[in-house]
């Protein structure tokens, strides 16, 4: 048995030890608080402000008004709600179909919004909210076009020459095209929408798009009205089906999970379809009129914002 002395010494080395590595694991701690990365969640409501990245170029869900006067659309009326929820400012962020993916990895936004469609490719990068819309590619042509009997992927690739089939590049129109139908001619546009005017004057043969925008752009409900002229525009029967969702930060679960419940409950509510259903009966600016763009935005929208190249 060690001594009274001894038994005390050992005691106080062993308090001290203790001592010490308490002090090192409250720092290591505080340590990983400071590193550990905040959520986009925490980010958004600390600084006030939400990033939404749009291409402005797909109407009914966004589209750009001329002069830099702003953007509108369904998306973007779904968007300030989403902003609202957060007590926060609406800024519009620029960008392109071929950059939607890097310019999300980069953070130049929160939240990709504009009829963004729910791809395997895309989720390499991105993650994505609940759908909101269903729908699918479908092909446009003129009326008179021989293309638009055909049902399906397979039935289009059997045609011995498809020709010309305009597209805006970047997006899943382009490569659903360029994937099922390897020997049609790509004749790729500048500006989403130009694509529909080479269709109308006869320079290509149709081109792909999702039946949400081609009803919009021909203002039918229906593959071909009974009245229209061989040089109208008519679309044909859903080549594949698809969905359109919102893109988030692939690996930031706690901002998804938020998304999702704000917009379950806009999607339980009906308030989203509402939306996009106005939109789609309006009648948008097809050059983007300024004065047009402001009476738009100022309808359904309480929410500041601005817009961000």
């Amino acid at each position: 048995m060690l001594p009274r002395r001894c038994s005390a010494q050992l005691w106080w080395l062993a308090a001290a030890n203790l001592g010490v590595l308490v002090l090192l694991a409250l720092r290591l701690s505080d340590h990983i608080s400071r590193e550990r990365p905040t959520t986009t969640l925490d980010r958004v409501l600390k600084s006030g402000v939400l990033r939404v990245g749009i291409t402005a170029d797909y109407p009914p869900f966004t589209l750009r008004c001329s002069g830099g006067a702003g953007a509108v659309g369904s998306d973007i009326d779904e968007a300030a709600d989403l902003a609202r929820s957060l007590g926060a400012t609406l800024e519009l962020v620029l960008t392109t179909w071929s950059e939607l993916e890097d310019a999300l990895v980069a953070s130049s936004f929160d939240i990709g919004v504009g009829g963004i469609s729910d791809t395997l490719q895309r989720r390499r990068a991105a993650a994505f909210s609940m759908p909101y819309i269903a729908g699918g590619k479908v092909l446009v042509a003129r009326c008179d076009s021989p293309l638009l009997a055909l049902d399906g992927w397979a039935a289009l690739r059997a045609v011995p020459s498809l020709g010309d089939l305009a597209v805006n590049p970047g997006g899943t129109n382009e490569r659903s095209i360029r994937a099922e139908l390897p020997l049609a001619r790509v004749v790729l546009v500048e500006a989403n929408g130009e694509q529909f005017d080479l269709v109308v004057r006869g320079q290509v043969n149709g081109t792909v798009t999702d039946r949400v925008e081609a009803q919009l752009r021909l203002r039918c409900g229906g593959p071909c009205p009974p009245a229209a002229r061989g040089d109208d525009l008519c679309h044909g029967p859903l080549l594949q089906p698809g969905r359109k969702a919102y893109m988030l930060p692939r690996d930031d679960l706690v901002w998804a999970r938020y998304v999702d419940g704000w917009l379950e409950g806009r999607l339980q509510s009906g308030a989203a379809n509402a939306s996009l259903q106005r939109w789609l009966r309006r009648l948008l600016p097809a050059a983007g009129d300024a004065e047009q763009c402001a009476e738009l935005q100022s309808l359904d929208r309480d929410v500041e914002s601005t817009i961000k190249v």
